[in-house]
């Protein structure tokens, strides 16, 4: 079973005031990455405008580990490509995640791209392989570069820390004592029918737990309709 990291189509379009601001705020950071003025490579006004549409974008979660923000971790702007790499990409729409403070820290501003796996463009599901201890390892069906990339993306954001292995292996068990419950969730009332819009809910953190337990309990069509609901389809 995968990790919670989870394939998050950019479905929304970039902001419009990113759009109109862009240029200025990047010529601005280039000019603080050449060390020709002073301050943090972006203002307060504009992380905050980043922030907001980089929570809706991962449905208040992040986009690495899948753990829910302003719960476990405060939001921070991530760059695929790091912005002390790549100054031009720091206020570019396609490069800019959601990420919690221990993923964006742990992935640090080394140059990862090619070997991170890239969220919204990339279906990380088909990578990973999760022991219902919570721990995560490459897929048994991948080569060997797959299992390389797959390796790479857990040890650069550091996806085996045990209270994550604690919480995906804590959804497992909730949905597969769900589906015990009921030998058709599809049609299940009250109670059963309340837990199911809950885990099946795009905010509900560890989706891939979620997805995964159902599949081998004979509800594969579940888990695609939980997909197709995160992904907007």
């Amino acid at each position: 079973m995968p990790l919670p990291m989870v394939h998050t189509p950019r479905h929304l379009p970039a902001p419009p005031k990113l759009v109109s601001n862009a240029a200025r705020w990047t010529a601005r950071h280039q000019r603080i990455h050449a060390g020709e003025a002073k301050g943090d490579w972006a203002t307060r006004d504009a992380k905050r405008l980043l922030r907001a549409a980089l929570y809706k974008l991962a449905h208040g979660k992040c986009a690495f580990c899948e753990s829910p923000l302003g719960v476990s971790g405060y939001l921070e702007v991530e760059h695929y490509v790091a912005k002390s790499i790549r100054p031009d990409l720091a206020f570019d729409w396609p490069n800019l995640l959601p990420a919690c403070q221990c993923c964006n820290t742990s992935k640090g501003d080394q140059d990862h791209s090619g070997a991170l796996l890239k969220p919204d463009i990339e279906d990380p599901e088909l990578h990973f392989w999760i022991h219902p201890n919570g721990e995560i390892m490459p897929h048994p069906s991948l080569g060997e570069a797959g299992r390389r990339r797959a390796l790479e993306t857990i040890r650069i954001c550091n996806l085996q820390r045990p209270a994550l292995c604690t919480q995906r292996a804590d959804m497992l068990s909730r949905v597969s004592r769900w589906v015990e419950l009921t030998l058709d969730p599809a049609a299940a009332g009250g109670p059963l029918k309340e837990e199911w819009e809950c885990l099946s809910h795009p905010k509900t953190e560890y989706k891939l737990a979620v997805r995964h337990a159902l599949r081998p309990k004979g509800h594969a069509e579940l888990s695609v309709k939980d997909k197709d609901r995160f992904e907007g389809r």
